[in-house]
């Protein structure tokens, strides 16, 4: 049994939740005991678990989502990290949780019907990411009545192991996980982003302003020098009437051609100017032009990494094989010699780069000596493996996939082999290897 909740506070501190049924009651509980930024409150009624992760958002609201099984599930540190990538995943979507402009998360709807297909889709993907097998589950014993049912076990996430967390879970009906490192990545990463994205639209906006400033001052100036050259000429209008009734008319004569050669020379220097103002008005122009064209094609490259990254989530640059025994512990290293009469489980490393960190699936097909594909009972259609992984964001990460063989020394022979590692239908990456 295996069902998911989704609650929160809006603006009036008011509890709402989906689907709306008798756990309402529990999540009034949880969110009263809620008292970190994040954190998983257990509460165990009759033979159902509820593991309610709270998140506080905003404007002092809460947002929570709520698995409820009939068992125990024995990982909560991956429990942890799909609730988290839900959690970013309903924030880049934006139906349900939104981001304001000063990069504040807070609820974007009233209730909750009105979202059920996103709804629907987020439970679906959680419970995917999740997957609940015998694997990762243990059996709910039954309640350990010598526990007062009010009682509640607090732990921290970093500072406790699973198996303390087990056995907690199996003896109180509430336990309070806390998660100290609360941060996630990638809403941390996307508030980032849309911060420096501000910043250069509000220095683009200034500088273009700046610039408006500065043409319309050289309009002005260009304006100005055409009244001097105006004047200028009413001047020499003027004296050339005043030496025509002079006397001296030879000498005002010579005199004024002096100063009509200055005037022309003065002409010549303010006609440069002014050209020269024309052309920082263009130049200007230009520039304006530029960074609006350069802040564009910064916006559709990070478009096109965002499209990317949802293809090809991760590149595997590198996979190394060790031996191991059913326990994973190494029995021959990664990249060393594997001999046959030791052998029990192929295990390959990938070194890799990815751009957000999320849950994958990632299939492998291992092919023995004569080339054909090894499969088991469980195996998927067309592979050997299939597995859940979380992946981490950056350059040069390491991860260890699940292991492929037996635990009988000599499982495989001597012989070359090869493993392919696959996303959905992309080979990220494929490793011969030889065993002697």
């Amino acid at each position: 049994m295996t069902d998911i909740y989704i609650f929160a506070t809006n603006t009036q501190n008011a509890l709402i939740s989906y689907p709306n049924d008798q756990t309402f009651e529990y999540f009034q509980y949880v969110i009263k005991m809620s008292k970190n930024n994040v954190q998983i409150v257990l509460v165990r009624k009759d033979n159902l678990l509820h593991y309610c992760y709270v998140r506080r958002i905003g404007n002092k609201q809460v947002f929570g989502l709520c698995l409820r099984l009939d068992r125990i599930y024995s990982d909560i540190e991956d429990l942890f990290r799909a609730f988290d990538a839900a959690f970013s995943n309903l924030v880049e979507s934006g139906a349900i949780l939104q981001m304001d402009s000063t990069s504040n998360i807070k609820l974007g709807v009233s209730n909750f019907a009105a979202e059920t297909v996103a709804i629907k889709e987020m439970s679906d993907n959680l419970i995917q990411a999740i997957g609940i097998s015998q694997r990762n589950t243990l059996p709910l014993p039954p309640a350990d009545y010598s526990v007062s049912i009010n009682d509640c076990k607090e732990v921290c996430l970093e500072d406790t192991t699973n198996v303390q967390i087990i056995n907690a879970i199996k003896k109180y009906s509430n336990v309070y996980i806390v998660k100290t490192h609360a941060e996630i990545a990638r809403i941390t990463e996307f508030i980032n982003l849309v911060k420096k994205k501000n910043e250069e639209i509000t220095r683009l906006q200034m500088t273009i302003v700046g610039q408006n400033d500065t043409i319309s001052k050289l309009k002005k100036q260009k304006n100005k020098y055409k009244w001097v050259v105006f004047l200028l000429f009413v001047l020499f209008v003027g004296v050339v009437l005043f030496a025509f009734y002079a006397q001296n008319r030879t000498q005002i004569i010579q005199d004024m051609t002096d100063e009509i050669e200055i005037l022309n020379n003065t002409i010549d220097i303010k006609n440069t100017y002014i050209n020269q103002l024309k052309q920082d008005s263009t130049t200007l122009s230009t520039e304006k032009h530029q960074w609006i064209n350069k802040y564009n094609t910064l916006s559709k490259q990070y478009e096109d990494i965002k499209d990317y990254s949802k293809k090809i989530p991760l590149i595997i640059s590198r996979i190394e094989i060790a031996n191991t025994d059913y326990n994973r512990n190494i029995l021959t290293d990664f990249g060393k010699k594997i001999y046959s009469n030791s052998t029990r489980y192929f295990t390959p490393k990938i070194y890799y780069t990815s751009v957000e960190p999320t849950m994958v699936v990632l299939k492998t097909k291992w092919y023995n000596t004569d080339r054909q594909l090894s499969r088991g009972d469980s195996s998927p259609i067309g592979f050997s493996q299939s597995e859940n992984y979380y992946i981490s964001s950056g350059q040069d990460n390491e991860l260890r996939l699940r292991g492929w063989g037996n635990n009988t020394s000599g499982h495989w022979k001597a012989g070359k082999y090869s493993v392919e590692i696959w996303y959905n239908d992309i080979c990220l990456g494929v490793k011969h290897f030889e065993v002697y």
